[in-house]
């Protein structure tokens, strides 16, 4: 599994639990849990797929046997910031997506 491949998974667990509430409480006001689901998926669909393609991309890179591929990679991490090559995850806006 990917570095990020395990935050999906903890998410996946609190939106089960989330969804059954979101369901029973989109019932009681008259809506349609499966058409509020399909807007869900029509939103979150290309970011979620542009997550997983980078964390796909990056496998190999993540998983090198020690060696100068390795220490090669180990080199460009130590001199870029991580959090700013991933901007665009972190500075994600849900409310206003």
């Amino acid at each position: 599994m990917t570095q990020r491949g395990r935050t999906p998974e903890i998410a996946i667990l609190g939106g089960g639990i989330g969804g059954l509430a979101a369901a029973a409480f989109l019932r009681r006001a008259g809506l349609i849990p499966v058409r509020a689901l399909r807007r869900y998926e029509a939103r979150r669909l290309p970011r979620t797929t542009r997550l997983q393609e980078v964390s796909h991309g990056r496998s190999h890179l993540n998983h090198l046997p020690d060696g100068p591929e390795q220490s090669a990679r180990d080199k460009v991490f130590a001199g870029s910031d991580p959090l700013a090559a991933n901007a665009w995850i972190y500075e994600y806006d849900a409310q206003g997506s």
